[in-house]
Formats: structure tokens, C-alpha cells, sequence
């Protein structure tokens, strides 16, 4: 069986999100290869064979899971964060920060074309203002797009606000400033392959139980995940386009 657990697999961070996997391995009483790393992740979220995985509700939201399902999405320990939601901080250089944002819109950076987190709720977030996203800079992730606003290859961007916490507690956001947030969407929904559907709300339990676990803790505490709560594709329905 394919498992993937990774949505934030910082290699900082993976000691910590190792130790969870195999917890959950042993709560759900089913085996569980070892995470796969640095892959294209829509075909791994739409392989038959996949157990369980993370993705981002945008994936759920245009259908790019296949036969997988989500069960459960995070809480999360963070200010401004509604139950179950999460939401992007938009980010600029510290020396833009005084500045009107059409002054350095022109130098954007997005993580992909194809993220909720960094490309489609920047936009959303930006129509708000009667303003929009023009010929970004794509990084391929949001840490890379901290990095391109810290070099000044950009000068604005949509950061999820999980990654900026792993950022932050790497000391990768010295000399970036909050300077708005988006509107809360439910959050990254963790997925159940095929043949483990029949046991979501085992699943559910055995989720639950592995991040009360002492071993679990170091991910907790780095990622800021306190619990979970059900999740269903009809929840992303509202990142659809309006």
C-alpha cells in the first residue's frame, strides 16, 4: 500500500512526522510503508493503492484525488484560526511593508498554479481589492517563495499560514512582514484510500488517539495540530471559482 502523510514534510520536521506515522500505523492495527518523499503528488493521491494521505483542499475541491476520500481535517493551534480552518498570511520585505501594495504587486511569487494556498486565495484575496495576480514568479513551494521574497527575487506572496510557522520557527522569516490574511477555508483534509473507506470512523478514532500519544508530541508542537474534526468534499466546495 502507497501512504503519503506529508503536507508539510520540512526535512526538519520529519523525525517528528516519522514518529506519528508509525503511531498511527499501530492505533489503526494496519501496515503502512514508509512515507514517500519529494514525488508528484496528485498520482500518488489517485493511486488505487494508496492507504492514507494529506492533500490540499483545492485537490479535493476539482476533483484531482480520484477514488480516495477525505475523513478528517486539522485544528489547528494558531491564532485566527477558526475550527477546522486555516487560512494564508499575505507576506512582503520588511521595506515594502510601508508601502501602498500596488507599488510591489508587480513582483509576486507564487508556490504553483495549481495551490489553494499561495495561487488561488492570493487571487481571491487581491479581487477583493479590485486588484489581481499578473505573470508570477512560481517557486514550487511556499518555503522557496519565502526564500525568493528574502533574496528580492519577489516582493509579495500568499503564505500558508502552517508553513510560515514551520518558517518561523526555522528563523526564515527574518526580514518578511504580515501585511494582511486571507479568509478562512476548511483545512488540509487528510485522505482514505479505497480499501480503507469502509473504515472511516476507525480511522478517525485511531487518528485522534495517535496525536494524544507522548511520542507524537514533537509534530504537534512544530506543526501546531491539536485534534481533527470530519471532513467531506462538500466542505471545499467553496474554493471552487464563484
Amino acid at each position: 500500500m502507497i501512504a503519503h502523510l506529508g503536507m508539510y514534510d520540512w526535512p526538519e520536521f520529519r523525525s517528528g512526522l516519522t514518529a506519528f506515522w508509525r503511531l498511527l500505523e499501530r492505533e489503526l492495527d494496519v501496515p503502512l510503508p514508509d512515507l514517500v518523499h519529494d514525488v508528484p503528488l496528485p498520482p500518488v493521491w489517485r493511486d488505487p493503492d494508496l492507504s492514507i494521505g494529506w492533500c490540499c483542499g483545492w485537490n479535493v475541491a476539482v476533483e484531482e484525488i480520484g477514488a480516495a476520500a477525505p475523513f478528517a481535517r486539522p485544528l489547528w493551534d494558531m491564532p485566527g484560526h477558526g475550527p477546522g480552518t486555516y487560512h494564508s498570511l499575505i507576506v512582503c520585505r520588511d521595506e515594502d511593508a510601508v508601502r501602498p501594495l500596488e507599488e510591489f504587486l508587480s513582483a509576486p511569487v507564487i508556490n504553483g498554479p495549481d495551490s489553494w494556498s499561495g495561487c488561488h486565495v492570493f487571487n481571491r484575496w487581491l479581487a477583493g481589492r479590485g486588484l489581481a495576480l499578473h505573470n508570477p514568479k512560481v517557486s514550487g513551494g511556499h518555503r522557496a517563495s519565502l526564500a525568493a521574497l528574502r533574496g528580492g527575487a519577489a516582493r509579495v506572496a500568499a503564505i500558508d499560514a502552517v508553513c510560515w510557522r514551520l518558517a518561523d520557527r526555522l528563523g526564515e522569516t527574518a526580514g518578511l512582514t504580515v501585511i494582511g490574511e486571507t479568509d478562512d477555508y476548511a483545512s488540509t483534509p487528510f485522505l482514505l484510500g479505497p480499501a480503507l473507506q469502509d473504515r472511516a470512523e476507525e480511522a478517525f478514532a485511531a487518528f485522534s488517539r495517535a496525536l494524544k500519544q507522548p511520542e507524537a508530541q514533537e509534530w504537534v508542537e512544530a506543526i501546531g495540530i491539536t485534534g481533527i474534526l470530519p471532513a467531506a468534499p462538500k466542505d471545499y466546495a467553496p474554493m471552487l471559482p464563484r
